[in-house]
């Protein structure tokens, strides 16, 4: 039962666009994601911090195994050949990617040093510390940085995957 609904789940989001089945939920998950980094620096300003912890380390996670696929399926498969369909493919595709790679990888780089600064400055339960201010600065970049890679991602597959 569970696996027969899971399954048309997976059915309706490959149904969103042309797009690998990894890009449509990539496209997804980003949805959920952007809200629980807001949700998770909220908690870390009320003082809660282990749930703070807990909610990074589980984007980190999800969105790290996403990267992987998402990058093996771009590799193998490819994308050009699908997003010709575009009426925006000799326009806008391009410059679209571009500006998310501007984001993309400054952000994948910020936040592997915020997660892995955080595993080593902070125990466990997380508390403040020397190492809080920086965690707190190069979070907040991170998290604008993520914003504006998660716009800029969106902008890139509604115009390379599902007009036209």
């Amino acid at each position: 039962m569970l696996f027969n609904q899971l399954s048309s789940e997976v059915a309706l989001i490959d149904q969103m666009s042309r797009a690998p089945i990894v890009v449509d939920i990539m496209a997804v998950v980003l949805v959920l994601v952007l809200p629980a980094i807001v949700l998770s620096i909220v908690l870390a300003k009320r003082r809660q911090y282990l749930l703070h912890k807990r909610i990074q380390q589980v984007i980190a996670v999800v969105m790290g195994i996403l990267i992987i696929g998402f990058e093996y399926e771009m590799r193998t498969m490819g994308w050009r050949q699908i997003a010709e369909d575009s009426p925006y493919y000799d326009s806008y595709v391009m410059p679209a990617l571009i500006v998310h790679l501007l984001f993309a990888i400054p952000t994948f780089v910020l936040w592997i040093l915020v997660v892995y600064g955080a595993a080593k400055n902070f125990g466990t339960p997380p508390k403040p510390s020397k190492y809080s201010m920086i965690h707190k600065r190069m979070g907040r970049a991170a998290s604008y940085l993520s914003f504006g890679t998660g716009i800029t991602a969106w902008l890139f597959y509604w115009l390379a995957f599902v007009v036209g």
